[in-house]
């Protein structure tokens, strides 16, 4: 099980130095564009969006629900209206300026909460959004602890054991100078 956690450990390192990289170019790009990816579904009598919006040096990731229509004409004529506002259900990428607030929210731009809208389209519907907003900096510095722990721990190991303290060459054959820089063991 240990052999597993380090391997996992290993394996997960480049990933979150990857995602990390991401993250501070869209951290920068944030404060000039807000960039916002959805996902579009419509049920019988309701809808939904899931969207992931990155402005403002906040990542927000929000979740609209409609619901409650009186009738089906309604929830149709409804449906028509927001269809010709974007294309189809699916996934959908947009951009628009950033508003230029950085870090607005809670507590240092943290913040999680519930909306909850009244439309009269016809008759009574009432839609919930729900918020959660992170930081930027906040998953910056979560994606950077592994690997700058692997980083750290690599810097205390220091030289394996019979190999060049400047270079990192092999010694067994040769224990008295290293062949690769001249180095005197």
């Amino acid at each position: 099980m240990r052999r597993f956690g380090r391997m996992f450990r290993k394996m997960l390192t480049p990933l979150s130095a990857a995602l990390l990289a991401v993250t501070i170019v869209l951290w920068a790009r944030s404060m000039v564009v807000t960039n916002r990816l959805a996902y579009h579904v419509t049920g019988k009598s309701s809808y939904a969006t899931y969207s992931a919006t990155v402005g403002d040096g906040l990542f927000t990731i929000e979740c609209d629900f409609g619901h409650r229509f009186k009738s089906q004409d309604d929830f149709d004529r409804w449906i028509r209206f927001v269809r010709s506002r974007r294309t189809t259900d699916g996934w959908s990428l947009g951009s628009c300026p950033s508003a230029g607030f950085p870090g607005h929210g809670w507590f240092g731009g943290f913040a999680c909460y519930r909306d909850v809208g009244h439309i009269f389209w016809g008759n009574f519907h009432q839609m919930t959004t729900y918020h959660l907003r992170v930081p930027a900096y906040f998953v910056a510095v979560l994606l950077s602890i592994l690997p700058l722990r692997r980083a750290w721990t690599w810097y205390r190991r220091g030289p394996a054991q019979g190999c060049c303290a400047r270079c990192g060459y092999d010694l067994r054959a040769t224990p008295e100078r290293c062949p690769e820089c001249g180095q005197i063991a």
